[in-house]
């Protein structure tokens, strides 16, 4: 069924892995402190698409 013609549906999240910060236990970096100290000790990793990893 088609939505009249102005009317926007939300789309359903597709974001893939990224999770709800409150419902998750993994230490995320907030600011960019946190990002350039976790970079440096190797546990940041950035994939062939640009994506950054967390590695545990």
């Amino acid at each position: 069924m088609s939505q009249p013609y102005g009317q926007h549906v939300r789309p359903p999240n597709y974001a893939g892995g990224q999770q709800n910060p409150e419902s998750s236990n993994e230490s995320i970096p907030r600011t960019r402190e946190d990002f350039e100290e976790l970079r440096n000790e190797g546990k940041i990793r950035t994939n062939q698409y640009g994506d950054i990893e967390i590695i545990n």
